[in-house]
């Protein structure tokens, strides 16, 4: 379907692929992956006719295809109807075959009810599965995803992929790029893109097999101080934080010892039997192919500093003084819709709060009041020692820093202007202001991008300058809607281990949105909100609690959407999902020995720990309600 033979492009001096070797057949899933401005979105515009190769060839066989950008490429300011109907003239669909067709494929991806909705008033995710729809009418044979699922729940992720999987065993051939490894595991063959480069390709038990080096897994409480003793052990090669473990990876040649002496090191701290050597995941594939030959032999990254006694993250949490703001009975509505319903809680001065929730729940509309950028209907949001978000909302807003779904930078400015202006607004003086930019580039590595036009980013690159410039003034209170939405598993490690030093060692408050369970495993606590109401709110731990003892997983060896509609709806189990390669089921109360039962068609179950994905969809599919054309984008 495409051949790729020597593939190169390069933008001005800049070059962005390098010599591509590659085909992908008729029928196939293949899946592209690599880190943020890899190439992938390049690759996708040369085979789709959008750019001409600067040297090599691209060929794709003469079928009608489909592309779906990163970036939404509707028209806002068209209903959900509008849109697809201009699409199927465009694409001289007939009126009636389009308009059938569009209905189906509304109704697959759960927009059937918003027809007469503002294409720019859906949320992130909304948005994404309009687009899909969009690029489905015409019945391509070929669909290219660039970064589909980006900024969508784990419900509608779900959803999307079950939609993606029944077009793939309809004949459609899907190639994809995805930040999610799980994701990834669906495919029948992966490329791995890194500067440009193709580094590895197959399938994905032929990549995991040829991964060089050993793994540890590290189950404890005691994150800080396992990382900082394992940092300095000379045995290891890079720590990763996946949820709750830790993955320790070892140089070259220690596949004999390391885990006895990761187990030595950590003596005290960690028992032996929460010490174990691991298959390497996609991820752990992900994080080595990205690492290039400077950064491989740098020194690995340090644990994040812990809190000095000082900190205001040591207060009693019982102190008043200690919550920094405070929201209660919160209400936002527009017209006779209530997109926030008596929201309450408190933020911890130096805590990391998550606000969790589907697409369209009203966690950007609480953060837009919460910041002062929208007036809320009724309640208050207090704090910062006595400021109320309406009566000194100018004051309020030079106290923190808003980084927001949306990318709100200046596209036609370089990288550098971006930071100079915003600090300038700051009032940040000229030295401050150089010292900042600086610092800040250096710790989130995109120095070499600081004389880019903005315009010119990938998703990724473009979220860490916004994060750089929400960080200018040292806010003491930060909002990041969705930060690492459209980036990479390493760049979501750089993101998040700032996140634990500036809350850890300076103090800042944060509240953060994301879509990934596994950053929110490492928030203090978390509220999670469904049509505008807090459904549920607690540590990452005591959340959790809900599924224990309940939840089994198999792996599977083939066909794992087969083997979850087989499952599915069995009055066994109240929820059933593919994790990459792995069947899980959560069992009614009660009904474990018949949900194990039901599994070991498939192999041999074993009790799962949940994690936070189980329990945000537990929670959404527990409490919903059906939605009304009146929602709102309250993403």
């Amino acid at each position: 379907m495409i051949r790729a033979r020597k593939l190169a492009k390069s933008f001005g001096s800049r070059p962005a692929l390098h010599g591509i070797d590659l085909k992908i057949a008729r029928g196939e899933m293949f899946a592209l992956i690599g880190p943020d401005g890899a190439g992938k979105t390049t690759f996708f515009r040369l085979v789709a006719g959008l750019l001409l190769p600067t040297s090599g060839s691209v060929a794709r066989d003469d079928v009608p295809f489909g592309l779906l950008p990163q970036r939404f490429s509707l028209y806002e300011d068209l209903t959900v109807d509008e849109n697809l109907r201009l699409r199927a003239s465009l694409y001289g669909v007939p009126r009636a075959e389009a308009g059938a067709r569009a209905a189906d494929l509304l109704a697959r991806v759960g927009l059937d009810r918003f027809g007469t909705r503002l294409a720019g008033a859906l949320s992130g995710g909304m948005k994404q599965k309009l687009a899909l729809v969009a690029a489905l009418l015409p019945r391509p044979a070929l669909l290219l995803l660039d970064e589909p699922t980006t900024g969508v729940d784990p419900v509608s992720r779900r959803e999307f992929w079950q939609v993606l999987n029944a077009l793939h065993h309809e004949g459609l051939t899907i190639v994809v790029s995805t930040p999610y490894m799980d994701e990834a595991e669906y495919a029948s063959r992966l490329a791995f893109l890194d500067d440009g480069r193709l580094v590895a390709s197959g399938t994905r038990d032929e990549i995991l097999a040829a991964y060089p080096r050993p793994l540890v897994e590290i189950a404890t409480n005691a994150l800080g101080e396992a990382r900082t003793r394992l940092a300095a052990m000379p045995e290891v090669d890079d720590i990763s934080l996946f949820g709750t473990k830790l993955h320790v990876r070892g140089r070259e040649k220690t596949e004999d010892f390391l885990e006895g002496r990761v187990a030595a090191a950590l003596k005290g701290i960690v028992s032996a039997d929460s010490i174990r050597r691991v298959a390497p995941t996609l991820e752990d594939a992900f994080v080595l192919f990205s690492e290039n030959g400077e950064e491989v032999d740098q020194p690995i990254r340090s644990a994040p500093p812990s809190p000095p006694p000082s900190s205001p993250s040591k207060k009693s949490p019982d102190s008043s003084s200690d919550i920094l703001l405070r929201c209660e009975n919160l209400t936002r509505k527009f017209g006779d819709f209530t997109a926030v319903d008596r929201v309450s809680f408190e933020i911890p001065r130096g805590r990391v709060f998550g606000f969790l929730g589907p697409n369209g729940s009203g966690k950007s509309t609480t953060i837009r009041m919460l910041t002062g950028l929208l007036r809320p209907t009724a309640g208050t949001v207090t704090g910062f020692e006595g400021l109320d978000v309406v009566r000194d909302v100018e004051v309020w807003k030079k106290r923190l820093g808003y980084m927001s779904q949306k990318f709100s930078l200046y596209l036609d400015l370089t990288v550098r202007e971006n930071l100079e202006f915003f600090g300038s607004i700051y009032g940040l003086s000229r030295p401050r202001l150089a010292d900042r930019v600086g610092a800040l580039a250096s710790r989130l590595r995109f120095e070499p991008l600081l004389g880019e036009l903005t315009e010119n980013l990938s998703t990724g690159q473009r979220q860490r300058v916004a994060l750089a410039a929400a960080l200018l003034h040292e806010p003491e209170l930060l909002f990041l809607d969705e930060p690492t939405g459209g980036v990479d598993p390493k760049g979501r490690r750089l993101f998040w281990d700032l996140i634990y030093e500036l809350a850890a060692a300076r103090g800042m408050t944060v509240l953060v949105t994301t879509h990934y369970m596994d950053e929110a495993e490492q928030c203090d606590r978390l509220a999670f909100i469904l049509d505008g109401r807090i459904i549920a709110d607690g540590s990452p731990h005591d959340l959790k609690q809900s599924l224990e003892d309940r939840l089994l997983e198999v792996g599977l060896s083939s066909e794992p959407f087969a083997a979850l509609a087989s499952v599915k709806g069995d009055a066994a189990l109240e929820d059933a999902y593919l994790f990459g390669r792995r069947l899980r089921a959560v069992a009614n109360p009660g009904a474990g020995e018949q949900a194990a039962r039901l599994l070991s068609r498939f192999g041999s179950p074993s009790p799962a720990e949940p994690s936070l994905e189980d329990v945000f969809v537990s929670l959404a599919r527990s409490a919903a309600t059906p939605a009304t054309p009146a929602e709102t984008s309250a993403a």
